[in-house]
Protein backbone atom coordinates (compact mmCIF):
# COMPACT_ATOMS: atom_id res chain seq x y z
CA UNK A 1 0.00 0.00 0.00
CA UNK A 2 1.23 3.55 -0.85
CA UNK A 3 0.08 6.73 1.24
CA UNK A 4 1.22 10.40 -0.37
CA UNK A 5 0.51 12.87 1.43
CA UNK A 6 0.06 16.91 0.75
CA UNK A 7 -0.79 20.44 1.51
CA UNK A 8 -4.05 21.43 0.67
CA UNK A 9 -5.60 24.91 0.96
CA UNK A 10 -3.56 25.47 3.86
CA UNK A 11 -0.82 24.24 5.72
CA UNK A 12 -3.31 23.18 8.52
CA UNK A 13 -4.85 20.84 5.63
CA UNK A 14 -3.27 17.85 4.64
CA UNK A 15 -5.02 15.24 2.08
CA UNK A 16 -3.29 11.60 2.89
CA UNK A 17 -4.02 9.56 -0.20
CA UNK A 18 -3.89 5.80 -0.41
CA UNK A 19 -3.38 3.42 -3.42
CA UNK A 20 -6.01 1.06 -1.53
CA UNK A 21 -9.22 1.52 -0.69
CA UNK A 22 -11.00 3.49 2.76
CA UNK A 23 -13.79 2.39 4.58
CA UNK A 24 -16.90 4.33 3.12
CA UNK A 25 -17.31 7.31 5.83
CA UNK A 26 -21.04 8.35 6.94
CA UNK A 27 -21.17 12.19 5.10
CA UNK A 28 -23.30 15.18 6.38
CA UNK A 29 -25.92 16.45 4.46
CA UNK A 30 -25.97 20.34 4.86
CA UNK A 31 -28.76 22.73 4.25
CA UNK A 32 -27.26 25.49 3.10
CA UNK A 33 -24.60 25.31 -0.04
CA UNK A 34 -21.93 26.65 1.23
CA UNK A 35 -18.11 25.17 1.03
CA UNK A 36 -17.93 22.75 4.15
CA UNK A 37 -16.13 19.39 5.14
CA UNK A 38 -18.57 16.45 3.83
CA UNK A 39 -17.04 14.52 7.16
CA UNK A 40 -16.76 16.17 10.48
CA UNK A 41 -14.85 13.76 12.77
CA UNK A 42 -13.13 14.85 15.91
CA UNK A 43 -12.48 13.78 19.69
CA UNK A 44 -16.25 15.23 20.85
CA UNK A 45 -17.72 12.91 17.96
CA UNK A 46 -19.88 9.78 19.27
CA UNK A 47 -17.31 7.47 17.56
CA UNK A 48 -19.87 4.24 18.72
CA UNK A 49 -22.42 5.34 16.89
CA UNK A 50 -20.25 6.67 13.53
CA UNK A 51 -18.73 2.84 13.99
CA UNK A 52 -21.89 1.71 13.78
CA UNK A 53 -22.91 3.77 10.57
CA UNK A 54 -19.60 2.64 9.08
CA UNK A 55 -20.48 -1.35 9.39
CA UNK A 56 -23.75 -0.55 7.84
CA UNK A 57 -22.23 1.59 5.17
CA UNK A 58 -19.31 -1.01 4.63
CA UNK A 59 -21.45 -4.27 4.68
CA UNK A 60 -20.60 -5.82 1.09
CA UNK A 61 -18.93 -2.18 -0.08
CA UNK A 62 -15.21 -2.50 1.49
CA UNK A 63 -12.67 -4.63 -0.30
CA UNK A 64 -11.46 -5.75 4.05
CA UNK A 65 -13.41 -8.67 5.09
CA UNK A 66 -13.59 -7.71 8.99
CA UNK A 67 -14.70 -10.47 11.65
CA UNK A 68 -15.93 -7.83 13.69
CA UNK A 69 -16.56 -4.65 11.77
CA UNK A 70 -17.97 -2.31 14.87
CA UNK A 71 -14.88 -2.80 17.10
CA UNK A 72 -12.54 -2.28 14.25
CA UNK A 73 -14.03 0.47 12.69
CA UNK A 74 -14.51 2.25 16.56
CA UNK A 75 -10.62 1.29 17.34
CA UNK A 76 -9.49 3.42 13.94
CA UNK A 77 -11.92 5.91 14.23
CA UNK A 78 -10.32 6.72 17.81
CA UNK A 79 -6.54 6.07 16.69
CA UNK A 80 -7.56 8.59 14.22
CA UNK A 81 -8.73 11.36 16.16
CA UNK A 82 -7.11 10.86 19.40
CA UNK A 83 -3.57 10.65 17.41
CA UNK A 84 -1.26 13.62 18.46
CA UNK A 85 -1.85 16.69 15.90
CA UNK A 86 -4.55 15.80 14.08
CA UNK A 87 -7.72 18.49 15.01
CA UNK A 88 -10.39 16.36 12.88
CA UNK A 89 -10.83 14.42 10.23
CA UNK A 90 -12.38 16.53 7.11
CA UNK A 91 -13.18 14.58 4.64
CA UNK A 92 -12.64 11.22 3.33
CA UNK A 93 -13.08 9.80 0.15
CA UNK A 94 -12.70 6.24 -1.94
CA UNK A 95 -8.76 6.69 -1.63
CA UNK A 96 -8.30 10.16 -0.13
CA UNK A 97 -8.33 11.56 3.76
CA UNK A 98 -8.21 15.19 4.39
CA UNK A 99 -7.08 15.75 7.99
CA UNK A 100 -6.78 19.64 9.92
CA UNK A 101 -3.62 19.43 12.12
CA UNK A 102 -2.57 21.39 15.12
CA UNK A 103 -0.26 23.92 13.81
CA UNK A 104 2.63 23.19 16.33
CA UNK A 105 2.73 19.61 15.09
CA UNK A 106 5.14 18.64 12.53
CA UNK A 107 3.20 17.72 9.51
CA UNK A 108 4.97 15.27 7.59
CA UNK A 109 5.11 12.93 10.72
CA UNK A 110 1.51 13.26 11.94
CA UNK A 111 0.63 12.04 8.24
CA UNK A 112 2.94 9.24 8.54
CA UNK A 113 1.30 8.16 11.40
CA UNK A 114 -2.35 8.34 10.03
CA UNK A 115 -0.58 6.09 7.18
CA UNK A 116 0.28 3.78 9.23
CA UNK A 117 -3.05 3.60 10.99
CA UNK A 118 -4.61 2.83 7.84
CA UNK A 119 -2.37 0.30 7.26
CA UNK A 120 -2.33 -1.67 10.48
CA UNK A 121 -5.81 -1.62 10.70
CA UNK A 122 -6.99 -2.89 7.16
CA UNK A 123 -3.74 -3.75 4.79
CA UNK A 124 -1.08 -5.21 7.64
CA UNK A 125 -0.52 -8.23 5.39
CA UNK A 126 0.88 -5.50 2.53
CA UNK A 127 3.93 -3.64 2.75
CA UNK A 128 3.84 0.91 3.16
CA UNK A 129 5.15 3.28 1.42
CA UNK A 130 5.24 6.51 2.48
CA UNK A 131 5.75 9.30 0.52
CA UNK A 132 5.56 13.20 1.36
CA UNK A 133 5.34 15.63 -1.04
CA UNK A 134 5.24 18.51 1.92
CA UNK A 135 8.87 18.48 1.78
CA UNK A 136 11.96 16.71 -0.57
CA UNK A 137 12.44 13.52 1.94
CA UNK A 138 12.70 9.78 -0.18
CA UNK A 139 9.85 7.50 0.56
CA UNK A 140 9.69 5.28 3.85
CA UNK A 141 9.09 1.81 3.29
CA UNK A 142 7.92 0.00 6.52
CA UNK A 143 7.58 -4.02 6.43
CA UNK A 144 4.55 -6.37 5.53
CA UNK A 145 2.89 -8.06 8.72
CA UNK A 146 4.34 -11.14 7.36
CA UNK A 147 7.85 -10.12 7.51
CA UNK A 148 8.34 -8.99 10.87
CA UNK A 149 9.94 -10.51 13.42
CA UNK A 150 8.20 -12.48 16.09
CA UNK A 151 7.88 -10.64 19.58
CA UNK A 152 10.13 -12.45 22.65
Amino acid sequence: MKAVYLYRDFPSFVEIHFSRELPVFPKHHWRFRQPMPKVMLSRSADLHHIADLLTILNAGNFRVELKDGQTTFREFLADLVFHEGVEMIVDAERFTLTVKLGMCFDAESVCQSIAKCVYQHFYSSEQLVCESQLTSREPVHLPCEHDRAPPG
